[in-house]
């Protein structure tokens, strides 16, 4: 039952896109607003940033007593649905943005840095997905650990993709920055406590 619910909650933001996405071309409502692209690139984005914060969020809360162990077995399905959520958000920026044109995605890449940063973030996700599995930890052995220590640089990348598209209200890239360091706190904590002793 509570794997059900962790898909679910999973699925329902790509299901409620979607049933606007329908509404709007063919009930002619304006639920996603005046640019749909726009706001569903964001949305995309953002589900992505939320779940891979949670990702993040799951391990130090445990320790800490915060949340039950119980967590620790979602927290494969809720990486590997961040990073579908970063691939469609990224290939509705191909798509609508630069058209699939390798020299327009080029002119992007140079004159938008976070383009770049945020391209470096998915290809590190890639690697955490692909690698997201049984298989792989007993294939890497030690090395799928220190691959996936890579989450931490991934977090650092996404907030250098969030900090340099923010123009006006930093009140959400606050809360997203105060998660990535109480993350790399309690992490950094924990390493020194252990290298003290």
């Amino acid at each position: 039952m509570q794997r059900a619910l962790v898909y679910f909650a999973l699925l329902f933001p790509s299901a409620l896109l979607g049933l606007g996405v329908w509404s709007d071309a063919f009930r002619s409502t304006f639920y996603l607003g005046a640019d749909p692209s726009e706001y569903v690139l964001e949305t995309l984005g953002q589900t992505a940033a939320i779940l891979f914060l949670i990702t993040l969020l799951i391990s130090p809360l445990r320790r800490l007593g915060l949340i039950s162990s119980a967590f620790l077995k979602f927290r494969r399905a809720i990486g590997v649905a961040s990073f579908f959520y970063a691939l469609a958000h990224a290939l509705l920026f191909a798509q609508f943005y630069v058209g699939w044109s390798a020299s327009a995605l080029g002119i992007e890449l140079l004159e938008r840095p976070y383009v770049a940063v945020g391209a470096g973030a998915l290809a590190l996700m890639s690697l955490l997905a692909i690698t997201s599995n049984n298989a792989a930890v007993k294939l890497l052995a030690q090395r799928w650990r220190l691959l996936h220590q890579s989450t931490y640089l991934v977090a650092i990348l996404f907030l250098i993709h969030y900090l340099w598209q923010v123009r006006s209200d930093y009140a959400e890239f606050a809360v997203f920055l105060i998660i990535v360091l109480f993350a790399l706190g309690e992490r950094s904590w924990r390493l020194l406590r252990r290298s003290v002793v």
